[in-house]
């Protein structure tokens, strides 16, 4: 297993630029995701987990979290690392960079 996969993901995401910009915190991993708690946001999401799977692809899961329960999951599955930002952007309605997208 790759103790870098954590790394990775955050690096596609966009490293201190995605941190910054949607104020993402409390980083957790077992070793093949990154799970976060990300800033108040449109959806109301709480939670994001991101993990590989085993076709090399991403699986991620937003979560809102209320009186220690998880009310809502939205799950994205077979996304391409590329797709990672669009994906995060949509669900939760977060900015990810100040780039303009031309999607």
């Amino acid at each position: 297993m790759n103790n870098n996969i954590p790394q990775t993901i955050l690096q596609q995401l966009g490293g201190n630029k995605f941190i910054a910009m949607t104020g993402a915190k409390n980083f957790a991993t077992n070793g093949h995701d990154l799970s976060f708690k990300i800033g108040r946001n449109p959806k109301g999401f709480t939670h994001c987990r991101i993990t590989l799977n085993s076709l090399d692809l991403y699986d991620m899961t937003f979560i809102r979290i209320r009186k220690c329960q998880i009310v809502e999951e939205r799950e994205w599955v077979m996304v391409y690392a590329d797709k990672l930002n669009t994906i995060f952007e949509g669900q939760t309605g977060l900015r990810t960079s100040l780039e303009v997208s031309h999607a």
